[in-house]
């Protein structure tokens, strides 16, 4: 017979490794200055393209396509669409993502919003942090 973990042995291996690494997993206070909906909104009327966010959510969803990631994001407002590169965040919180983080996450990210070629607002983060 297989031993398998459960979702919450899972998620307790994590947290235990990110306390041997160092990472504090129950962090400090990050600042919000914006939710998915006002992104969204302010691109809508042409004024957000390329300004910066910075908000917290859940993450509901996680999409890897390599050395990138689409995830979407909500907050008491609604969802939003992030876009998670390599090269903009670094390799090494790039590998985090990839291995801590989540769906159902709550964390932090900064960034800027554009649209995809899909037409969906995003905001493609260049910092990101766990908050639980």
């Amino acid at each position: 017979m297989e031993n398998t973990l459960t979702e919450d042995q899972i998620r307790l291996e994590k947290v235990k490794q990110m306390q041997k690494d160092g990472t504090s997993v129950w962090p400090e206070f990050k600042p919000v200055d914006s939710t998915c909906k006002k992104i969204i909104d302010e691109f809508d009327q042409n004024i957000s393209e390329n300004k910066e966010y910075a908000l917290a959510g859940r993450l509901m969803t996680i999409r890897d396509h390599g050395k990138t990631f689409f995830a979407n994001i909500q907050d008491v407002s609604g969802t939003l669409q992030l876009y998670i590169k390599q090269s903009e965040i670094g390799q090494d919180l790039f590998d985090f993502f990839k291995s801590k983080i989540d769906a159902g996450d709550i964390i932090w990210v900064k960034g800027t919003s554009f649209k995809t070629k899909m037409g969906e607002i995003t905001l493609k983060v260049k910092e990101l942090f766990l908050l639980s």
